[in-house]
């Protein structure tokens, strides 16, 4: 923005314009309509109103009248103060004058003239002088012109003598200057010397202030950057200030920074410099520095923003993006944390399945467990599996003290992946019947240093007990397993199939061919189709179909029966197999199923099972 000059006096009509231009010199409008104020000697005037319009982009009209109670001599100031690109820029003058002493008025164009009686007589009869004339009779009047404009000659039309002057004028318009006439007032009016004043001192910034957008800060010592403050007359000439300018830094967050602005100097007329350090220790934020100088016609002021990052240490590169999408497959390849907490809480063993089986069979051999101990596919004991009703008053008395461990074991599975193998270590415990003189540590496992020196014999385990008529229906597989004798119907503890016994007894393992390696079969919500299942029977018959065979579910937590004697359908050749289709209840919501296979043969009632059915949200 500029200001505009000119000769004016108390009660003089102002109308001019001023520019505004963006950070690249080129006309843009401001974000709101700029403030005007009019100064008179240095004070602001409040009661002068200023009308504002804006003819075009970049371009600002104002108008207002100096008061005629102003004083020759005075001076006259008008300021704009505009918001460009979100900044706030210094109050700029726009127009200045100092009202003359000189000339207390001037007539302009329109202007009425009051003339003396005297003064029009005077005028008139110079006019007329040769000869009476009235408004309709012009009389002599074209003759005495023609007198008066030729007296220095004859002349005609085309032969006109010379006269004093217009040789000279003749001889210094060339055709150069004529073509600069030709182009004079072709779309618009000359500007005036103001006009051209005022432009000026629009495109001309009279101070201005330049650092980095970012200044980076080291990972060690400290990096410096510079800030530059440039001074220009009201024309744009380069002028230095008066006194030496002054540059604050503040930061966002830690407010005065000046300990880190060196000592401004100044390298050459209208440029003067500072120096600010960034060390490592620094705080990351949004540093503004604002600069102020004092020029000839006042005080004037200016900002600018930087801000302190971070040194970038090395490059991103193609490796690295290889690498992170490596580990990103990998992540999406490991459960939900979501799903492991439900499995969990749900007694599961979605993480350590295989670590529990294995300390579970170390536990077998520690305690020297019989051979024909019945596990299911995961190598885990479960209580189904164990004579209906032993009556070995210590094997109870060792159950019931288990019984307490594994309560204790399952509060804690809530907690934590790790507690949820101790439950089911503890639950072993109890499924197999531990003595109640078998010791165990805070967690509720079983120790080998915890156990006695020798361990229960098979004889002592059961004596008393049906075991006994079982060890004679078992004997060893070769492989490190058991399988039935020969006679071992006809030993059964049921009377060789007879009296209407159930009993659980030999080979009862249930499988699934859908079933995974943890020995589980993954559903979810609302699933409905047919397993295959696949019961381990051993030397046992094939048997019938239909009611031969019946498939029970329960909920596993709370124990209550989801489906009851479901009559499931035999493969056709294929010795053990059957396909069982989901009841509705089976997946109903998300819980542990425990699925049992029930087979009668007379008499006899064995049971196959369990196998669990895992329903999870989808």
């Amino acid at each position: 923005m500029g200001n505009n000059l000119g000769i004016y006096s108390p009660g003089d009509a102002v109308d001019s314009v001023f520019p505004v231009s963006g950070a690249t010199g080129v006309g843009v409008n401001a974000d709101i309509t700029p403030v005007m104020s009019v100064w008179k000697n240095g004070v602001v005037d409040g009661g002068v109103a200023v009308t504002l319009s804006n003819p075009s982009t970049g371009l600002y009209r104002f108008q207002f009248t100096i008061p005629g109670g102003y004083a020759l001599g005075d001076s006259v100031r008008v300021q704009a103060q505009a918001t460009v690109g979100g900044i706030v820029l210094p109050p700029s003058p726009v127009f200045e004058t100092r009202l003359s002493s000189s000339i207390a008025s001037r007539a302009v164009a329109g202007d009425a003239m009051a003339l003396t009686g005297g003064e029009r007589t005077t005028l008139y009869t110079g006019i007329w002088a040769n000869g009476a004339r009235t408004l309709t009779g012009f009389g002599t009047l074209v003759a005495d012109v023609a007198v008066a404009v030729w007296a220095a000659g004859a002349r005609t039309l085309t032969a006109i003598s010379d006269s004093a002057g217009i040789t000279t004028l003749l001889g210094r318009l060339s055709a150069t200057r004529s073509g600069y006439l030709d182009n004079l007032n072709t779309s618009g009016i000359v500007a005036s010397q103001a006009d051209i004043t005022a432009l000026n001192q629009g495109a001309s910034r009279r101070i201005t202030l330049a650092c980095v957008g970012t200044m980076e800060r080291p990972e060690a010592g400290t990096n410096t950057f510079t800030v530059e403050l440039r001074m220009y007359d009201p024309d744009g000439a380069v002028v230095n200030a008066t006194g030496t300018p002054t540059i604050v830094p503040t930061g966002i967050v830690s407010g005065s920074l000046a300990a880190n602005l060196g000592a401004v100097s100044n390298p050459s007329t209208g440029v003067y410099r500072a120096i600010y350090t960034v060390a490592a220790a620094h705080v990351t934020q949004e540093i503004r520095f604002d600069g102020s100088a004092v020029l000839a016609d006042g005080t004037f002021t200016m900002s600018a923003v930087s801000q302190v990052a971070d040194f970038v240490a090395a490059n991103f590169s193609t490796a690295d993006r290889t690498t992170l999408a490596d580990i990103l497959a990998l992540a999406d390849a490991l459960p939900l944390l979501s799903e492991i907490r439900a499995d969990v809480e749900r007694g599961g063993g979605m993480l350590d399945l295989a670590k529990i089986a294995a300390l579970a069979a170390q536990a077998r051999a520690e305690l020297a467990l019989p051979a024909f101990a019945p596990t299911n596919a995961s190598g885990l004991g479960l209580k189904s599996d164990l004579p209906v009703a032993p009556d070995n008053a210590n094997i109870a008395a060792g159950a019931a003290s288990a019984a307490t461990a594994a309560a204790q074991s399952t509060t804690a599975a809530t907690q934590s992946t790790t507690a949820a193998a101790d439950i089911l270590l503890a639950k072993t415990r109890v499924l197999l019947a531990l003595p109640a003189i078998a010791p165990s540590n805070n967690a509720g496992l079983p120790l080998k240093s915890d156990l006695p020196a020798a361990a229960p014999t098979v004889g002592a385990i059961q004596a008393g007990t049906s075991l006994a008529d079982l060890a004679t229906m078992v004997t060893g597989d070769g492989t490190g397993g058991a399988k039935f004798t020969s006679s071992a119907l006809e030993n059964a503890p049921s009377g060789g199939g007879g009296n209407g016994v159930i009993t659980r007894s030999g080979p009862s393992i249930i499988t699934a061919v859908d079933s995974g390696i943890d020995g589980q079969v993954g559903l979810f919500v609302g699933d409905r189709y047919s397993l295959t299942l696949r019961a381990l029977i051993g030397t046992e018959p094939p048997g019938g179909t239909g009611a031969d065979w019946l498939v029970n579910t329960t909920d596993e937590a709370t124990g209550v029966a989801i489906s009851t004697d479901v009559d499931p359908t035999m493969i056709a050749e294929e010795l053990g197999y059957m396909a069982y289709a989901l009841a509705a209840g089976d997946t109903v919501s998300s819980r542990r199923v425990r699925l049992t296979a029930k087979r009668t043969l007379g008499s006899d009632v064995r049971i196959f099972g369990p196998l669990v059915l895992n329903v999870r949200d989808r």
